[in-house]
């Protein structure tokens, strides 16, 4: 419900007339609808309403559809990286906001469905290498037994071929590309209060565990991740944390105090350049932000008297 008001809301704004507004709620009609994985279905979701204005603000709910169905069909570490490249595309032109609970369950997704088929992607890159040997020496055995250097060095050019064919690093590269630009547009609701910043937490609690799956493979990765994570929550709190309360403020402190997250921890700098650490920069926001929410509450209450 948070989702859909979200981005009704924001159709609202950006329709230029009550014709624009009407195609924004046929249009979310349109995408609450369950996807059907068929051939003929899809070839008619990806032409059409794939690429209609407005689309990206439901592209998130979709893409966790095509996931289910990867792991549901056993499809290949390819399938998915030529999936995730594909929406990430749509999301980063059209998308304007990401719900933050959307992308917690697409994190906890990937990392309940990518381990196995990065595992199938090993098994596929292995059998495929054992049976590009096995044919080389049953083709050209006479060719070994003539010039066996040679035959080892075009042989190699072919293993070096499946091996690339099945390349992990390509769903890997994928898979960051996509959380970084869903990062980038995520938005809190006020309302929310405690749950904004509980939630902030738990997505960086999942990022952690996707590294420690290996499906974020590299520490400077991990670190992006963290700082798209954390500039968008100090850009929330720019923006509305005059309308947070005491106590999610206090609770917000006292999480940094402890490193209750991996959101509150100091990210680890590999350059000599001196930077200011990442949660310094999140604790130096959340006491901007409360004091202009106090001042806030303090100006209201002059008001009313």
């Amino acid at each position: 419900m948070y989702k859909r008001g979200l981005v009704l809301l924001v159709g609202m704004l950006c329709a230029d007339s009550l014709d624009g507004l009407m195609a924004q709620e046929r249009l979310a009609e349109r995408c609450a609808q369950p996807l059907i994985m068929q051939r003929t279905y899809l070839a008619e979701y990806f032409s059409g309403i794939f690429n209609e204005k407005g689309y990206g603000d439901y592209a998130l709910e979709h893409l966790l559809d095509f996931v289910h169905f990867a792991a549901r069909t056993n499809q290949s570490p390819s399938f998915l990286a030529r999936t995730f490249d594909l929406f990430q595309v749509r999301i980063k032109e059209g998308i304007t906001c990401t719900n933050p609970y959307v992308v917690l369950d697409l994190l906890k997704l990937l990392r309940t469905v990518l381990p196995d088929l990065y595992e199938k992607g090993i098994k596929d890159r292995s059998a495929a290498v054992a049976a590009c040997m096995k044919s080389a020496l049953l083709r050209d055995f006479d060719a070994l037994k003539e010039d066996p250097d040679l035959f080892l060095q075009a042989l190699a050019e072919e293993v070096v071929d499946e091996v690339m064919k099945h390349n992990q690093s390509s769903i890997e590269q994928s898979v960051v590309r996509l959380i970084e630009s869903i990062l980038d547009r995520i938005v809190w609701s006020p309302h929310e209060q405690v749950g904004a910043w509980t939630v902030a937490q738990l997505i960086s609690h999942e990022l952690y565990e996707l590294y420690s799956e290996r499906i974020i493979q590299h520490v400077d990765e991990l670190h992006r991740l963290y700082w798209s994570l954390t500039h968008r929550f100090i850009l929330f709190l720019e923006t509305v944390g005059d309308h947070l309360s005491t106590e999610t403020y206090a609770m917000m402190k006292r999480d940094i105090a402890t490193e209750a997250s991996p959101l509150c921890v100091s990210a680890i700098q590999h350059i000599a350049v001196p930077i200011k650490d990442r949660h310094e920069w999140l604790k130096d926001a959340i006491f901007a932000a409360e004091v202009r929410a106090r001042v806030a509450h303090a100006e209201s209450l002059l008001s009313q008297n």
